[in-house]
């Protein structure tokens, strides 16, 4: 088999041979007050992250959708994505956040490349 064709079945390959699917990673949230930041409305944010390949820019190499998470922010707050433990194999993590329940209603934020944080401010997360 092809190492295209390993990837277009597992979304996952490398040069030196299949190297599997990635995982989904684990990660936290926090809501601190915006010191400098534009602030998010008050409301429940949805957040979800993938693990990104980074094989194309268009979601080829990304894995599923791990575990969603939800986080009430207040008025005046920020929301920050933190992701502490990397998958191998990773390049960097995808952020969907949205202001209601399921897959269909997040939208992309942004990648974080490696581990570290992400913040979400002013009105972009809506869903």
């Amino acid at each position: 088999m092809l190492m295209e064709e390993r990837m277009m079945l597992m979304a996952r390959g490398t040069a030196s041979g299949y190297s599997g699917a990635l995982t989904a990673p684990t990660f936290a949230l926090a809501s601190p007050v915006a010191s400098g930041q534009t602030a998010l409305a008050a409301n429940t944010y949805y957040v979800n992250v993938t693990t990104d390949a980074g094989i194309s820019v268009n979601g080829f190499g990304e894995s599923i959708l791990g575990t969603e998470a939800s986080t009430a922010v207040a008025s005046g707050d920020v929301l920050t994505v933190t992701v502490s433990t990397a998958v191998a194999g990773a390049l960097g993590y995808n952020i969907y956040v949205g202001t209601a329940t399921g897959a269909a209603n997040l939208k992309y934020q942004g990648t974080v490349k490696g581990t570290g944080a992400f913040t979400i401010q002013g009105a972009t997360a809506t869903g």
